[in-house]
C-alpha cells in the first residue's frame, strides 16, 4: 500500500498542479480542501481492495475501516499541504509558474 500511495501522490499532484495552472487558481483554503479530498478519495479507491484482501474482510468492512482512517489522515494531509504552501511562499517559490508554458 505504501508504494501505491507514493505513486498516487506523484500522479495526483502532477495533474492537480496542471489543473491549478490551467485555471489560474490561487492556493486558498478551498483549493487545499479540494486537493486533500481528491487525493484521499483517489487513494481510497485504490486501497480498499488491498485492505479487504490483506485483512480478510468484506469490501464493506474495508470501506468502513478505510473511511475511518482516511478521515484522520485527511486532516493531516490538509495541514501538511497548507504548511508546504506557506514554506514555498516564504522561499519565494511560485508553483503556478512551473506550468505557464
Amino acid at each position: 500500500m505504501a508504494v501505491t500511495s507514493v505513486i498516487w501522490n506523484m500522479v495526483f499532484n502532477h495533474f492537480f498542479e496542471k489543473f491549478e495552472a490551467k485555471r489560474k487558481l490561487k492556493r486558498t483554503i478551498g483549493v487545499r480542501v479540494l486537493h486533500a479530498i481528491g487525493f484521499e478519495g483517489g487513494l481510497m479507491l485504490a486501497t480498499i481492495p488491498m485492505v479487504a484482501y490483506a485483512m480478510q474482510m468484506s469490501i464493506w468492512q474495508a470501506i468502513v475501516l478505510d473511511f475511518s482512517l482516511t478521515m484522520c489522515i485527511l486532516v493531516y494531509t490538509f495541514i501538511f499541504q497548507w504548511c508546504y504552501d506557506m514554506v514555498e511562499a516564504k522561499l519565494g517559490i511560485q508553483p503556478e509558474a512551473q506550468y505557464s508554458n
